[in-house]
């Protein structure tokens, strides 16, 4: 809850008046939208998740939209790294 409040504080801060904050789990997640930016931070660990990881950017991000995913680059998340690139 702290953080998609400072994430929230943040786009304010910064203009971004259309930024919508919320918690998603990723084996669940379902909408109606896309979004211009997906992000994720240290998800990407779990190797089982990868493809639904891949599947929520094709199924969510809009057209010329960018997903970002900050690892500190354990070994298992390069593979995900480069096959999104």
């Amino acid at each position: 809850e702290v953080a998609l409040h400072l994430c929230a504080m943040n786009a304010e801060r910064n203009g971004q008046a259309r930024v919508v904050v919320r918690a998603a789990e990723w084996e669940t997640f379902h909408s109606d939208a896309r979004f211009d930016f997906i992000l994720g931070a240290d998800v990407l660990y779990v190797t089982t998740m990868h493809e639904r990881l891949r599947d929520l950017c094709d199924a969510y991000l809009a057209p010329g939209g960018t997903a970002l995913f900050s690892d500190p680059f354990r070994p298992e998340s390069l593979p995900m790294l480069e096959t999104m690139e």
